[in-house]
């Protein structure tokens, strides 16, 4: 259903901006908005307008959908937007500012946009391109892509900037600007840690990766200096993937040119550091090229490693470096390791699901007495419908596997059965909605939007009165909605009740016209 005032307000404008005479390819009702992808926070849809330097804040879960969108102005240069991990109702948005040699210059900035349409910016002189959060979304690094240039006559590929975004903006202190330490390489990745005991006392790191060295940051004390540890000095290792263990106060580190598993130690420092830890570096035998590694404890609360390769997964006691290798039926690239049940045991153990993209088997690993009985606790599904590109864990020891080309499969990784379901679509860019354990396919260029209700496997569509150019989920504690976006300048999107998606559709439209006049 047409919102009846922003209706009347589209053909009052069209009147009223020319009322003088204007040229009609100059009139805004022509100017086409340069938007991103729009986003979701709380109740609202968010289109950023990088052009105009603005954001459109949509309320979507109004009854009578006659809200008025909130304009909200942001700096210049808006490179991109991501919804800030914890927090359903805030957005977070990187700009690059306008530089010395504009003629309004502006400092780059990260804004924080909540869905009353408030937004608050932390100032700063660098143009980083590459925004990392924690998993509760309370630090942000900022920093360059590994193959970033810059505009600027100078350059720092090594400069960062540490974030607390529950700490309100402050010159120099918040963000803290610093240059890590190198040994001639650039920044590939960060990631955070969780709580860690180090030391005895709980703290949260950020880690760095390098080709071959690490760089480790306090987030208890950002005044520190980061510690620079190299972990291969002769050759590249492309580190790739780092595991916490939050127990021992350790790190591991994989890289995609190495056969070994690297090992840092926290320990307590010697007295002429004045960090709280410095690391000790051990190496441990992944196998042959390990393509991925995960950490578990054993019934004796015993550290242990699980490496994959090929057709070969490896255990690897941490104490010790002993390794027990156990060939696999079928190839894998990747572990997930869950809690679980299976058909021979009622009892929750920990296991380990072996998978490679591309393939059409999968393996199940018993890591109960793995390290004596080896293959043995080794079960394989051979011959699935079809080869998987992608496999998403899901609530209760479920998961999804998307097929090569069409259909997907339902996989129960406690009775180990696996349950195909038909699409005449590709399902690569399907969306999965935890909240109402929802599967929804909404195609470009589509007029139609599918679902499969994952609780019963019933799969069911809506058609829709024109074609989806963008799709986003918008999440509410009363009236959760899917929104499906049409390409027009004036602002045209399709609503549907994300609870019951078979209920009638309703439209709003002129949404980008609300206030022009004004």
């Amino acid at each position: 259903m047409l919102s009846t005032r922003l209706s009347l307000q589209i053909g009052l404008l069209a009147a009223a901006l020319c009322l003088g005479g204007c040229d009609e390819a100059s009139s805004p009702l022509n100017e086409r908005l340069d938007l991103l992808a729009p986003h979701a926070i709380n109740d609202h849809v968010v289109f950023i307008d990088k052009k105009g330097d603005q954001a459109f804040v949509v309320n979507v879960t109004d009854a009578e959908l006659n809200t008025s969108p909130s304009r909200v102005a942001l700096p210049q240069g808006v490179r991109s937007a991501t919804s800030r991990n914890g927090h359903s109702d805030q957005l977070l948005i990187l700009a690059a500012g306008a530089g010395a040699t504009s003629e309004s210059p502006e400092r780059a900035a990260l804004t924080v946009l909540d869905s009353s349409g408030i937004a608050e910016s932390y100032e700063f002189d660098s143009t980083f391109n590459v925004l990392s959060q924690s998993s509760d979304g309370r630090f942000v690094i900022l920093s360059y892509s590994e193959n970033a240039t810059s505009e600027s006559m100078l350059f720092n590929p090594l400069e960062i900037a540490i974030i607390d975004l529950d700490v309100p903006f402050a010159e120099g202190t918040n963000p803290r600007l610093r240059t890590l330490r190198s040994f001639g390489d650039s920044p590939k990745k960060v990631i955070f840690s969780p709580e860690m005991t180090i030391t005895g006392e709980t703290r949260r790191l950020a880690v760095v990766l390098f080709d071959r060295d690490v760089a480790l940051l306090d987030l208890g004390d950002t005044t520190l200096p980061d510690i620079t540890v190299p972990v291969s000095e002769s050759r590249s290792l492309g580190l790739s993937q780092v595991e916490f263990d939050t127990v021992e106060g350790q790190i591991y580190l994989r890289g995609d040119s190495s056969d070994d598993i690297y090992v840092l130690s926290l320990v307590v420092p010697d007295a002429s550091r004045v960090n709280a830890f410095q690391p000790s570096r051990t190496q441990l035998d992944g196998g042959s090229n390990p393509e991925d590694i995960a950490l578990y404890r054993t019934g004796d609360d015993e550290s242990r490693v699980i490496s994959v390769s090929s057709f070969t997964a490896t255990i690897i006691d941490a104490g010790t470096s002993r390794t027990y290798p156990i060939g696999l039926d079928s190839a894998a690239s990747r572990v997930l390791l869950f809690n679980g049940e299976s058909p021979f045991d009622a009892n929750l153990e920990e296991r380990a699901l072996f998978y490679k993209p591309g393939s059409q088997s999968l393996s199940f690993l018993d890591l109960d007495d793995a390290e004596e009985r080896g293959h043995r606790n080794l079960q394989t599904l051979t011959g699935l419908q079809g080869s998987y590109s992608k496999l998403i864990p899901l609530a209760d020891n479920t998961a999804l596997l998307i097929h090569t080309g069409t259909g997907l499969s339902l996989l129960d990784m406690d009775e180990r059965t696996v349950t195909p379901i038909g699409s005449s679509q590709s399902l690569g860019d399907a969306t999965f909605d935890a909240a109402h354990q929802t599967l929804w396919l909404a195609p470009q260029g589509s007029n139609t939007i599918g679902f499969l209700d994952l609780t019963n496997s019933h799969p069911g569509e809506v058609a829709l009165d024109d074609t989806i150019d963008n799709f986003v989920m918008v999440p509410s504690e009363t009236a959760p909605k899917l929104v499906l976006t049409h390409d027009t300048n004036l602002g045209y999107m399709t609503i549907l009740n994300a609870s019951d998606p078979g209920s009638s559709p309703s439209a709003l439209r002129g949404y980008f016209l609300d206030g022009v006049l004004q």
